[in-house]
């Protein structure tokens, strides 16, 4: 009989668990943008994923981006300062007021859940919004 080591069933199962979870928020994705009438992009457009990482090489949020759509979501619990919340607002509303990017931060009891913003039209916003963000994270107490 084939004897299996606690840790090593662990650590499958714990890498297992994160796929799966990965995968349906890919998925919760999928359905928002269909839900948000975006299905002409799906057809023409491929979608990135990218991390904002932290200096120590962790993931603070993963960015799924099929244009017009730019969703950040939090991988680890960021706890907001509200400094750090008016940061993000005024990166966002400088971007709303240049490029018409429309957004909503879901945040639950001051820890960031999601960045939504539509109108994400061009590589140079996509970069200037992810450069933000990322800064943005970075300084959040962890």
């Amino acid at each position: 009989m084939m004897e299996v080591d606690v840790e090593d069933l662990k650590r499958f199962l714990e890498s297992k668990i994160a796929s799966l979870k990965k995968e349906v928020e890919i998925y919760e994705y999928l359905l928002s943008v269909v839900e948000a009438g975006g299905t002409q992009g799906l057809k023409s457009t491929k979608g990135t994923v990218e991390y904002i990482k932290s200096s120590r090489g962790e993931a603070l949020a993963e960015i799924l981006y099929t244009p017009p759509i730019m969703r950040v979501v939090a991988k680890k619990k960021l706890q907001l300062p509200q400094p750090h919340l008016n940061a993000l607002h005024r990166l966002l509303d400088g971007e709303r007021n240049v490029g018409k990017v429309e957004y909503e931060i879901s945040v639950d009891s001051d820890v960031l859940k999601e960045v939504l913003l539509k109108n994400v039209n061009d590589d140079l916003t996509y970069s200037r919004l992810r450069s933000g963000i990322g800064a943005i994270l970075e300084m959040v107490p962890r």
